[in-house]
């Protein structure tokens, strides 16, 4: 009695040993225990363009955070070779038919895993996946293939800068830059000339741009109350004798304006200051010399850099994959998707217009370059400000429509700062920026379009202090 009791035991403990060992072998391949006894639940697949880096079989599936099933296996489409994986999904859970399945990770470095992702919002009566239904799949941007992208950049351009008959051409193409250079300051000392010969009658002429310079400051001064008046109307919505405070300072505005277009006509209108222009015109066969001359030295220029661009045709290839490798790993991580936008502009701006005591008597010409790209949620701004004075570096991450109204923050003119601007279908834009932590500065900017890709760019630096004005022109894309 006692040995058959032994006997019993001993295969009872054997039989929950073996299944023990089965489960603990089905957990690790995949599938759990239910694949010891028949898996249960329905299998749909995923189709994978592309790598498709860090699938494995058993791998976790989710919804919304919740496992939901698991990878059953992968396979090789027979068309173009893409990676097509079979999902075993829980009989009680329905799938909406829409839905993408992304390769995500715990964290930067932790476990991959599949997730399906929902859009926004489902219609009111969803089609749900049946059995065999076709999700399409993408890999989720992590923290080591953004390594791996950048160091394929890297690479790149350690190979560019190793051929020395690159360096070479690029050295010419400087030496030619420079020239034109020189020659522009050529066609300077000759403006400069000019400017000396005619120095009597434009002092004559000064007194009427004086009168301008006045409604200048007025305007100024009118949107610098503006200012104040738009920031205590945000403390409370309801101020309604705020805003009419702003409509009265936007009519004071208006009408300045309206008075500096009258004293632009008298000013053109002035006999001396039509003698000056025909003096400057008598003078202008030199200027043109000087401009033939520094446009000849821009086409030896070109000449050089067409040259670099054919002996370089193949690196330009090599370049050309790396940048669309990053660009697609930034697309990943921002969500910029397929509705790319792009925003370019150079402006040439006088500052301090007939301000001359703060000079000390010379008026200063900047240029700005700067370029944006994102799609209609969000964008990155890079560019320089006061080219030719500070070299001031603006690097500004945005919020909203890149070509309507959006707010943006970060490094403005080599200072943190924060910012906003709208933009109209016609091309009439404004822009607001508030930088710099230790003395805060704020700039307002007006364009006006005159013609396809220029426009008039007209604003006061540092509004609630100095009020610089500025005015030039700019070219748009």
């Amino acid at each position: 009695m006692g040995t058959g009791s032994n006997a019993l035991k001993v295969g009872i403990f054997t039989i929950a040993g073996a299944l023990l060992v089965m489960a603990a072998i089905a957990t690790v391949r995949g599938g759990g225990i239910a694949s010891i006894f028949g898996a249960t639940g329905y299998l749909v697949k995923v189709h994978f363009t592309g790598e498709a880096v860090g699938l494995s079989k058993g791998m976790p599936i989710r919804l919304k955070g919740s496992d939901v099933g698991y990878l059953a296996e992968t396979q090789f489409s027979n068309e173009n070779q893409d990676v097509v994986a079979t999902l075993r999904i829980d009989e009680d859970i329905r799938i909406y038919e829409r839905a993408r399945v992304e390769i995500r990770e715990e964290g930067l470095l932790g476990e991959r895993y599949l997730s399906f992702v929902y859009p926004n919002e489902l219609p009111e009566q969803p089609i749900w996946a049946t059995e065999d239904h076709v999700f399409e799949g993408s890999s989720a941007t992590g923290l080591a293939s953004l390594i791996a992208s950048a160091n394929n950049v890297l690479e790149t351009l350690d190979e560019l800068l190793s051929d020395q008959s690159l360096r070479d051409s690029m050295t010419q193409i400087a030496d030619g830059i420079t020239d034109s250079l020189d020659r522009v300051n050529g066609i300077m000392e000759n403006v400069d000339g000019i400017i000396m010969e005619n120095q009597g009658y434009i002092k004559e002429s000064m007194a009427n741009v004086e009168a301008m310079s006045d409604n200048f400051l007025l305007l100024s001064q009118n949107l610098q109350e503006a200012s104040v008046a738009v920031r205590d109307l945000s403390t409370d919505p309801k101020n309604k004798e705020q805003l009419s405070l702003i409509m009265a300072n936007i009519e004071s505005t208006t009408k300045n304006i309206d008075s500096m277009s009258n004293e632009i006509n008298t000013l053109l209108s002035d006999p001396m200051v039509q003698a000056d222009l025909k003096d400057s015109v008598r003078l202008m066969p030199e200027v043109l010399q000087e401009t033939k001359n520094t446009m000849a030295g821009a086409q030896e220029t070109l000449e050089r850099l067409n040259e670099v661009l054919e002996s370089a045709d193949g690196m330009v290839n090599t370049a050309t994959w790396a940048i669309e490798d990053v660009s697609g790993t930034v697309k990943g991580l921002g969500g910029i998707g397929e509705g790319i936008q792009t925003r370019g502009s150079v402006d040439v701006r006088g500052v301090d217009l007939n301000t001359d005591d703060r000079l000390n008597g010379d008026d200063v010409y900047v240029g700005d370059i700067n370029f944006a790209v994102g799609n209609e949620s969000n964008y990155v701004q890079v560019g320089i400000d006061n080219i030719g004075e500070g070299d001031d570096l603006n690097l500004m991450l945005g919020i909203g429509d890149l070509r309507g109204f959006s707010f943006r923050a970060g490094i403005h003119r080599s200072e943190l700062g924060v910012g906003a601007s709208w933009w109209d279908p016609a091309g009439i834009g404004l822009e607001a920026t508030l930088y710099d932590l230790n003395d805060p500065k704020f700039n307002t900017y007006g364009h006006i379009p005159i013609g396809d890709s220029v426009d008039v760019v007209i604003g006061v630096d540092d509004l609630a202090d100095e009020a610089v004005p500025t005015l030039g022109l700019g070219w748009k894309w």
